[in-house]
């Protein structure tokens, strides 16, 4: 069953290099000032992408789990849900923002 160990190290790798790129996401969060403060400008500036695109985007990241509203209306803006991204640094979930 050599497969299976290759398969295993395969899940094994891809396992480590989540965690990698969820503390980088974590770190440029931070260090950028993102943390609490996240609007649709931000993020039209930071992706240029369309108003409506950047609404599917946050709503989409919403519905995941990966960012929580706050405000209302014109002054809406999203914080990062850091339990998210804890848990599965920590290996308690299987997957991040619904992927499993």
């Amino acid at each position: 069953m050599p497969w299976l160990h290759w398969f295993l190290a395969q899940v094994g790798a891809s396992a480590l290099a989540n965690t990698a790129v969820l503390g980088a996401v974590k770190d440029k969060a931070l260090f950028w000032g993102i943390v609490g403060n996240l609007t649709v400008g931000k993020d039209l500036g930071l992706t240029r992408v369309s108003r409506a695109t950047a609404y599917r985007h946050l709503s989409d990241l919403v519905q995941k789990g990966a960012l929580k509203p706050h405000g209302h209306g014109h002054r809406q803006g999203y914080r990062l849900a850091w339990k998210v991204f804890d848990k599965a640094l920590r290996g308690d979930e299987q997957g991040v923002l619904g992927q499993k």
